[in-house]
């Protein structure tokens, strides 16, 4: 399996479990930490965007290289 693949469930896996914790938080509290959820959420996006475009860039170079050879 490929380091991005196990990056990507690593990253669902973890928004899941937060996502729970939080709603438990909620129930118990009445409240969550907004301080934490904006941190966590905008840092799985940036990675998630970078990795989205590391992908597509390797795809476009790969497609012009099979271009070019069938040239």
């Amino acid at each position: 399996m490929k380091f991005s693949k196990k990056c990507v469930i690593a990253m669902f896996l973890s928004i899941h479990i937060f996502t729970m914790l939080m709603v438990v938080a909620f129930f118990v509290k009445g409240d969550v930490p907004e301080a934490l959820i904006v941190p966590f959420f905008a840092f799985w996006g940036a990675e998630g965007t970078a990795m989205a475009w590391i992908k597509n860039c390797k795809t476009k170079k790969k497609n012009s290289e099979s271009k070019e050879k069938k040239k």
